[in-house]
């Protein structure tokens, strides 16, 4: 009877465990932690969550008549960040997603739902 395996704190140890499961358990326990990765799954595709976050906002956005340039100032981020952002390929804080509801005249909560 082989050990289990023990995880913590990102070492494992895997005592007495044949090569074969040591494989498939590194490449299970790899492709679990990609899937909750805060900006993009592990093949580098952004997360559909953040895709689809940033489309409503950018929805949103130009339903207001606001560039995404003018949009970014009004919220004292980057162009470059509210870009990411839009596109699902970078992460959006609690702060600055608040000020984006408030900027576009809705809620964080409507912002989420259903996400």
């Amino acid at each position: 009877m082989h050990a289990p395996c023990v995880s913590g704190l990102g070492l494992r140890s895997c005592a007495n465990m044949d090569a074969t499961r040591f494989a498939y358990f590194l490449m299970s326990s790899s492709i679990l932690d990609a899937k909750y990765t805060r900006q993009a799954d592990y093949e580098g595709m952004p997360n559909t969550l953040f895709v689809t976050l940033g489309q409503r906002i950018r929805k949103l956005r130009e339903r207001k008549g606001m560039s995404i340039t003018e949009f970014s100032a009004h919220l004292g981020i980057s162009r470059q960040h509210l870009s990411g952002v839009e596109h699902g390929k970078t992460e959006v804080g609690l702060v600055n997603l608040q000020a984006i509801a408030s900027e576009l005249g809705t809620s964080m909560s409507a912002l989420l739902k259903g996400l």
